[in-house]
């Protein structure tokens, strides 16, 4: 077989003499695979396949490790191979041009992504090497000698794919100085590195899959506005066939050396980090975007330092980031004092692009088995995941005191479930370690300065004076029962002046701008609640929006936070009160689904068939409107066992207004049905109920009501709106048996002389 490279010649020669930047690791020189225009796949070139994965096997680790601390994130499982250039694949020489192609495929049934690591990697000048998929959709390359490495080890980046080729263009006289073999094949089995790509083949893949929760913040969100320049410090770390985060940091020979802070459980027990991956910016341009670049990463790094007692791991990669990414070199806060008075985080959760997270409170300082830690005792906004382990935690003056170790905060749908973080402490790994290797001193401080903290490099943080930020707004819910809201609003002192006054600019959908002047203190990074007055509409699909301006009378130095827009649907019908379902996933979702039919048995609300397996574990809720009127609950189980709790502790709970329940379960066979009513009874809330007494409440067998008033009449009614019982004892006092009622809560309507109250009783045998 010939053919010929003279069309792709020049653009080679072209390439090395443009390309001649002393550069390591994995970045790449251009050009594109052989014959990349034509989109066939060549069947002859030879094809290794991988032996399966077993994915039940696999997800039941990962129901486990996903929730342990101390474990990162795994998406892949490794293949350990040895295939040689020598020994597979094929050769192809060309006499005319003087070139040789070498290709192989590898294949990994069923993988979301493959990469690779080469054990060997020694390359003549001049030979290009090509990563591409079957599909001929996406390729990394090309990469040449400058990405060999002192370890002799290569490691690439991902493909989403399950079938790759592997191919070398080298000059022909020069094959004998090859020296490329293949000693790690990572099958994902799960998506990370969110691009446009991988979000078009996966549309579904969230939640524990590959992407993070629904409760995050894009680091680009104006919550974020702040910390655009530390964002550029955070990495996302491909560690082989698991994943964590990490930060650039700067050291005080400000001489942009490429140390990378991460966590000690990322790094292995032999301290090899020449396979790690450290991608750049993987950030999405929208706040509400998904996906992010990943065409910036490093490969190949040695390891400096790491210690348990403070859970910090400090990495040099191969090669500085080049001017192009922009990165920042981070700075950081050593002292360990407790003047931190609020943190924030930015990482990578569960490789999905770049997040943000807040606390309002300070830390505290915390001794936890052997580990000296910070602690967050709840963030304010945002949460972290597996994947976000080694990712930064900086303080109020943008430096940072310490790194993720583990944790239990995380999403529930689209809430954080207050749960706690616990940061390994800067000032701790700084100088207790036994040894240059146990700590950070001699590499973060090169020239024996002594100091405390340090500024960014080569930008050091600058906080405005005055600068308002719009943060969100709430009090709306996405399925809104009537035509009016009341929404509060939440602004925030990004800046050093105490913030006394700002405007405040609202409209909803193309209604005319309303304004409002807001007066206060609020001290650097305050916020403030302020309840807008109550705006009405005609429309079932509604954007509310609120700016800022004006802070102290005065300019706003970055206008880039001074807005925030919410979406939201509306039930116009009149007499409609609001639903909200909550339903906790057990660990097959595939198998659940639920309606909720009208009198008439006719579906109103579905979800529209059972979920995908990303939501295992996970909970959503559903909002919905329904006028007076009785219906019904369905919610079924495929395989005849409910939703708890042989296989996860699945469960659903149906609110009415006011948290009132109306529904709750999990532990059934093929189905469950749940009749129940809606009217007033649902949307009042208990009276103010001023010299009446109830008791005891919970009751159990009798429940006794006085008033100050005789009581004219009781009307005690369950959740679904059905008369349970009913009194005319028109006295001070009276008892009622509620032996026979079944646990639960129920409402008291209880008329009297003196007015009436309505109170909610709980019954418990």
């Amino acid at each position: 077989m010939s053919f010929s490279f003279k069309f792709i010649q020049l653009p080679l020669l072209v390439l090395l003499m443009v390309s001649s930047m002393p550069l390591k690791a994995q970045l790449s020189y251009g050009g594109e695979p052989y014959n990349w225009s034509d989109k066939r796949m060549d069947h002859s070139i030879p094809t290794i396949p991988m032996e399966p994965i077993d994915l039940e096997q696999v997800a039941a680790e990962d129901a486990v490790n996903d929730f342990t601390p101390g474990i990162p994130f795994r998406f892949g499982i490794q293949h350990s191979v040895n295939y040689s250039i020598h020994q597979y694949g094929r050769w192809i020489d060309d006499a005319v041009s003087g070139y040789s192609l070498w290709q192989l495929a590898i294949e990994c049934p069923e993988a979301k992504s493959i990469n690779l690591t080469f054990s060997e990697y020694v390359i003549p000048k001049g030979a290009k090497l090509f990563i591409w998929s079957a599909d001929r959709q996406e390729y990394l390359g090309s990469f040449d000698h400058r990405n060999m490495d002192a370890s002799g080890i290569f490691a690439t980046g991902l493909l989403h794919t399950d079938k790759v080729v592997i191919e070398l263009l080298v000059p022909t006289s020069q094959k004998h100085q090859i020296k490329l073999t293949i000693g790690e094949v990572v099958h994902g089995y799960r998506r990370v590195l969110r691009n446009e790509r991988a979000e078009a083949l996966d549309n579904e893949d969230r939640g524990p899959f590959g992407s993070s929760g629904n409760c995050h913040n894009n680091v680009i969100c104006p919550v974020g506005s702040d910390w655009q320049l530390e964002k550029r410090s955070v990495v996302l770390i491909v560690m082989s066939n698991a994943l964590c985060s990490g930060a650039l940091v700067n050291n005080t020979a400000n001489d942009g050396r490429p140390y990378i802070l991460t966590a000690n459980h990322c790094v292995p027990f032999s301290n090899n980090v020449s396979n790690w991956i450290f991608y750049f910016n993987h950030d999405a341009p929208t706040c509400n975007g998904s996906t992010g670049p990943i065409n910036q990463s490093i490969s190949g790094a040695t390891f400096r330092a790491k210690r348990a007692g403070s859970d910090f791991a400090l990495v040099e990669m191969s090669s500085a980031p080049p001017a192009a990414w922009n990165a920042h070199y981070a700075g950081w806060d050593r002292s360990d004092n407790e003047n931190i008075t609020n943190t924030v985080g930015i990482h990578h959760p569960s490789g999905d692009v770049k997040k943000i997270s807040f606390d309002y409170d300070p830390p505290v300082k915390y001794f936890l088995d052997g580990t000296q830690v910070w602690v967050i005792d709840a963030w304010d906004d945002g949460v972290t995941e597996t994947g976000s382990s080694g990712s930064p935690l900086f303080n109020q003056h943008h430096r940072i005191v310490g790194q993720l170790f583990a944790g239990t905060s995380a999403c529930i749908g689209t809430n954080e479930n207050n749960g706690y973080d616990i940061y390994g402490r800067f000032g701790i790994s700084w100088n207790t370690g036994v040894n240059t290797n146990a700590r950070l001193k001699e590499w973060l401080d090169p020239l024996n300065t002594g100091t405390m903290t340090l500024d960014g490099y080569p930008t050091a943080y600058t906080a405005n004076q005055l600068d308002v930020a719009a943060m969100s707004i709430s009090g709306v819910n996405p399925m809104v029962c009537g035509n009016s809201i009341t929404p509060v609003f939440t602004l925030r002192n990004n800046g050093t002046n105490t913030l006394t006054s700002c405007t405040i600019t609202y409209h909803l959908n193309d209604q005319p701008q309303q304004t409002m002047q807001w007066t206060g203190s609020l001290a650097y990074n305050q916020t403030a609640q302020v309840t807008l007055p109550t705006l009405t509409y005609n429309t079932s699909v509604n954007t509310l929006t609120v700016s800022v301006s004006n802070p102290n009378n005065g300019q706003d130095q970055n206008t880039s936070n001074n807005s925030v827009s919410l979406n939201f649907n509306a039930d116009l019908s009149a007499n409609s009160y609001p639903i909200r379902l909550t339903l906790t996933f057990d660990d097959y979702p595939d198998e659940t689904s639920w309606n909720l039919r009208n009198a008439n048995n006719q579906i109103i609300y579905t979800s529209g068939g059972t979920y995908s397996e990303a939501y295992a574990g996970t909970t959503i809720e559903v909002e919905f409107c329904l006028p007076e009127g009785c219906y019904t609950f369905n919610i079924i189980d495929s395989q005849n066992d409910g939703i708890c709790c042989q296989y996860g502790q699945g469960s659903y709970v149906l609110k009415g207004p006011n948290g009132v329940v109306i529904a709750s379960g999990g532990n059934f066979g093929s189905s469950q049905s749940v009749p129940f009513c809606v009217d007033q009874t649902l949307s009042v809330e208990e009276n103010n109920a001023q010299d009446l007494n109830i008791y005891p409440n919970p009751a159990q067998d009798v429940l006794t009501i006085q008033h100050s008033t005789r009581i004219k009449s009781i009307v005690i009614r369950d959740i679904t709106g059905k008369v349970v019982s009913y009194t005319k004892p028109f006295d001070f006092s009276t008892q009622i048996s509620v032996a026979q009622m079944s646990s639960g809560i129920y409402l008291c309507h209880i008329e009297t002389e003196g007015g009436s109250f309505i109170q909610k009783l709980a019954v418990r045998h």
